[in-house]
């Protein structure tokens, strides 16, 4: 007997480590899934705001040309009320000038000038980025507003450069909106990278139709200065802080490449890695016919799921089975101190015949020290059952208040399935002292209403996790003639 008592309590404490592993190990996979369902959130938040950004740029150049095909010729005047009449800072906060560009013909360059400079500028002149000129035509800024601050690009022949030649002659060709590669802009050398976004303007009412047509009917560019670490500033506000994001000009994610990075604008300054990055993704951001990659991670402000759940009941089932184990194995020993009493008596009757007197006082004395040994059992029985009501209590309680802080619906089914699996550990440790309870005498049977339908379901509920870890579908099924109590 003492035997199936030890390998019984080794069986249960073994059990309780495995049921409260598995208990801890769904309710944190159930967690990661909230914190990665939580990020996906974010990050289509975060890339719709950056998208949102970029594409006002265009939608604003769209609204400068229409006033070019509204009118046969925009005079300077004309062009800087219309400019002056928006709100740059306030529409376009990336924007340091709005302008407009003409295409020259070289055998119309002294036509150009002599308008341009009659046209209120008359101390209009030419400025190059490289001096040869192998180019067929000049691509001149003829407007630019507002003036002040962009005085070094007034005359700027973009077309003596590649990259600003390259990205105009790609929206000559297909009448969209293009994004020059990274360059320094002339009127803010010192703020960083920068771009053109050019928007090609035709003779014609209607961007032409084909290629051949586009490349005839070319009269210039609207177009805008814009630099990119003002275009993504600000941008993560709507979400608390909890990501941070770095854009670079291609896929290649090299320090060379880098745009804008939101950590060097933050308060905190923890760098964007790996180590402290919970979730990352990278994504493409359309702008101007390129193809930007931003890169987004979690923040130390991550607003991820707790597990105070999970360690609760960690550390209260190691508790409650280390309890259940010292109260097993204290009532083996008291069965085996009987045991060994008795056939010690026994021994001592078949071999001590010729002191019968002294063997019936010594079975006598036997006998007494095992009914002592047995109440004592049964008084450490009753403290014990008491002592683990106690720190059981004492889950239950936190368990309680965990259920009525802020959770998901699933972390609210997880708490309730903890307080269901301690209520039934206490009801197992009551039944523990109703064996106290048999031996004195002193059971007493109790009639109680109870509810059969709840019992059923508090017991699916015990069982669920079991079931769907091993890929089974666990169904309750009530007829209608069960009655409500019984």
């Amino acid at each position: 007997m003492t035997r199936g008592l030890c390998t019984f309590s080794i069986l249960t404490a073994i059990s309780m480590i495995g049921l409260t592993g598995i208990a801890v190990m769904l309710i944190k996979s159930n967690n990661k899934i909230a914190d990665q369902k939580h990020f996906n959130l974010l990050k289509s938040k975060l890339e719709s705001e950056i998208n949102q950004r970029v594409s006002v740029y265009k939608y604003g150049l769209m609204g400068t040309r229409s006033a070019f095909l509204a009118s046969q010729n925009v005079e300077r005047e004309e062009f800087r009320r219309l400019i002056e009449a928006r709100q740059l800072e306030e529409e376009f906060p990336a924007v340091t000038g709005i302008g407009y560009i003409e295409h020259v013909p070289l055998n119309q360059l002294d036509t150009f000038l002599e308008q341009t400079r009659a046209d209120g500028m008359p101390d209009y002149k030419i400025s190059r980025l490289k001096e040869t000129m192998d180019e067929p035509d000049y691509m001149l800024i003829k407007y630019i507003e507002p003036v002040l601050s962009n005085r070094q690009a007034m005359g700027l022949d973009i077309g003596s450069e590649s990259i600003r030649r390259e990205a105009a002659t790609l929206a000559m060709q297909t009448g969209h909106a293009t994004l020059t590669d990274r360059i320094t802009l002339v009127q803010a050398s010192r703020e960083g990278a920068g771009f053109l976004l050019l928007l090609p303007l035709y003779n014609t009412a209607r961007t032409p139709r084909n290629l051949q047509h586009r490349v005839q009917s070319i009269k210039g560019w609207v177009y805008m200065t814009i630099l990119a670490e003002r275009v993504f500033s600000g941008v993560t506000k709507n979400i608390d802080s909890e990501l941070d994001f770095a854009v670079y000009d291609n896929k290649s994610m090299k320090p060379e490449n880098l745009l804008f990075d939101q950590d060097y604008l933050s308060e905190t300054s923890h760098k964007i890695s790996a180590q402290n990055s919970r979730y990352h993704a990278v994504v493409d951001i359309p702008f101007g016919g390129k193809k930007l990659t931003a890169s987004i991670r979690t923040t130390a402000h991550f607003k991820a799921a707790t597990n105070t759940s999970a360690w609760l009941t960690g550390w209260g089932g190691c508790v409650v089975t280390i309890l259940l184990t010292m109260l097993i194995q204290s009532q083996a020993t008291a069965v085996s101190r009987a045991n060994q009493i008795a056939t010690n008596m026994t021994t001592d009757l078949r071999t001590n015949v010729i002191h019968l007197y002294e063997a019936m006082q010594s079975a006598e004395e036997a006998r007494n020290s095992a009914e002592h040994a047995n109440a004592t059992k049964s008084d450490f029985l009753a403290t014990m059952s008491h002592e683990i009501r106690t720190p059981l209590n004492g889950i239950l309680g936190m368990t309680s208040v965990l259920s009525q802080s802020q959770l998901t619906t699933e972390q609210r089914a997880n708490v309730r399935t903890v307080i269901h699996s301690s209520e039934a550990l206490l009801a197992i440790i009551n039944d523990i002292l109703d064996i106290s309870k048999i031996e004195a005498g002193k059971l007493e049977l109790e009639k109680i209403d109870f509810a059969p339908q709840s019992v059923a379901k508090e017991i699916m509920e015990l069982l669920q996790f079991m079931a769907k870890d091993k890929g089974l579908q666990l169904n309750l099924e009530i007829e209608d003639n069960v009655p409500s109590w019984v």
